[in-house]
């Protein structure tokens, strides 16, 4: 194989780092190839983790073909996309889910039971902070999460979806209305040196 993973926006992973992750994991086979796993009679369910700039044409395939769907999110990069995904899904024979797995942490879980269950009184204000700092330091290299092309809204979208799920899985509250302030405070990042480098 070459490493081409067939994915959109040019992206590449090396084959060398995905053998090597099968071997490490104990995984009998490995593929770089989406397309071919959708073609595969015994595959039910396609995981979709890769960068945002492809999320919409692998689910659009994978429901085409009659599997599962479960996508990282955001699960598009534009309204057109997230459209045309959901009207395959609608389509579709299998279902299809966004992976917004902070809804599975048993504390989150209890609040929105206690919520539901007017344990809490009425819910006025929702303070949410996502406590991650790994791209803080400027030396991080540039990797796709950090390229709109790829990423779409960046961190907005990237970590700022996860605060918006749970806020609204917490509360059972739909937000009607944002406003808001953006800086990029890390304007130049070194390029990866190895070709696939992925975070």
């Amino acid at each position: 194989m070459d490493g081409d993973s067939g994915l959109g926006g040019g992206v590449v992973f090396a084959e060398e780092a995905t053998r090597a992750a099968a071997s490490r994991l104990g995984w009998a086979e490995y593929t770089t190839d989406w397309r071919s796993l959708i073609e595969r009679d015994d595959i039910d369910i396609i995981d979709i983790c890769t960068p945002g700039d492809s999320h919409a044409e692998i689910a659009i395939a994978a429901l085409a073909a009659g599997k599962h769907v479960l996508c990282e999110k955001p699960p598009a990069n534009t309204v057109a996309e997230a459209a045309a995904m959901a009207k395959a899904a609608e389509k579709a024979v299998g279902r299809s889910m966004v992976a917004f797995n902070y809804r599975r942490v048993p504390a989150l879980a209890l609040a929105q039971q206690l919520v539901a269950a007017g344990e809490l009184d009425a819910v006025r204000h929702v303070r949410a902070v996502y406590l991650q700092d790994w791209i803080v330091d400027p030396s991080f290299p540039l990797v796709w999460r950090l390229q709109k092309d790829k990423a779409g809204a960046g961190a907005l979208a990237d970590i700022g979806s996860h605060i918006i799920d749970t806020a609204q899985f917490v509360t059972g509250q739909h937000i009607v209305g944002v406003t808001g302030l953006t800086e990029t405070f890390v304007k130049e990042r070194p390029v990866p040196e190895t070709e696939g480098w992925a975070r």
